[in-house]
């Protein structure tokens, strides 16, 4: 619809009855219209009342008392017409804060399962620390077992070593002393001596050789055992790559959602603005000039 200059004109007159400063911009603002139109009109209207005070002509009452009716029309039009655009942005408000309400109980259900999901890969985590504890505390074990093992068998080697070394010494005496009775005598004992030495060097090797099997089954044990924990940390591994990609899908979730709720709020604040500016519009078109209101302060910013 084409603006009409006596809509101008009341607007104008409005401004000028409250003592606001008139500009182009406050007044396109106070009426809703163009910016461009507005300005035309105005310095239309500027013109015939430079014109009207060159020339000194005194309007009819009659002309002058239709000219206020219609622009009394124009001011109670733009109210009506404001009051409904308020009307219309405030229901739009309402259907956008229950699009909010939604988001939000939407967005507390997945900070529940973010929260679950981050317990459950601590729990993981603290699982799998503990499995690697206790497998370098069975390799330890195993290395001390198995230095132990190598250093008794070594022992007992040395000492059959020894053993053979000496009977065979002894064996070289009674050789050289067949001659000699007393000299056979002699190397008999030594020799019974040594067979009885080499005898408990046997027992000693049979006790080294059992306790080395032995060792060497606590080490059979203990390998099986680190195989077993070795499977349930690659399992534990799994679970916690598995929660970590579900963290990862809540968070892509929660950004996503975070998005629109932020994009829903800025959408709600400038309806909320809207609402603002049309409600001050409406109470500074039904405004006195006794009891008019302080222009707001965006006002004075555009009019600056």
């Amino acid at each position: 619809m084409a603006l009409n200059p006596i809509e101008v004109d009341a607007g104008k007159r409005h401004f000028e009855e409250n003592g606001w400063k008139v500009t182009v911009r406050s007044l396109s603002k106070f009426l809703g219209r163009d910016i461009n139109a507005v300005a035309e009109q105005l310095r239309v209207l500027n013109e015939a009342e430079k014109a009207k005070s060159e020339s000194k002509i005194k309007l009819n009452p009659a002309i002058e008392s239709m000219m206020v009716f219609d622009i009394e029309t124009a001011v109670a039009q733009a109210t009506e017409q404001s009051e409904l655009r308020a009307k219309a942005a405030e229901d739009g408000l309402n259907a956008l804060a229950a699009h909010v309400r939604e988001f939000d109980a939407l967005f507390m259900a997945h900070s529940e399962e973010l929260a679950a999901a981050q317990a459950q890969l601590l729990q993981c985590q603290v699982q799998l620390q503990e499995r690697d504890r206790e497998n370098e505390r069975l390799r330890n074990s195993l290395a001390a077992a198995d230095a132990d093992a190598e250093a008794q068998l070594s022992q007992a080697r040395a000492c059959i070593e020894s053993l053979r070394l000496e009977l065979a010494t002894s064996e070289q005496i009674v050789k050289s002393l067949i001659p000699l009775k007393e000299a056979l005598k002699d190397s008999q004992e030594r020799e019974k001596a040594s067979q009885e030495t080499l005898a408990r060097a046997r027992q000693s090797e049979a006790v080294a050789v059992v306790q080395a099997k032995q060792q060497e089954k606590w080490a059979n044990d203990a390998s099986e055992r680190e195989r077993k924990i070795e499977t349930q940390r690659q399992r534990l591994q799994d679970e916690q790559k598995e929660a970590q990609e579900a963290h990862l899908l809540t968070q892509q979730k929660m950004w996503q959602l975070s998005t629109e709720v932020v994009a829903l709020k800025t959408l709600c604040a400038e309806q909320v603005l809207e609402i603002a500016k049309l409600r001050e519009a409406r109470n500074a078109t039904g405004a006195t000039p006794d009891s008019a209101p302080a222009p707001a302060p965006h006002d004075q910013r555009h009019a600056a």
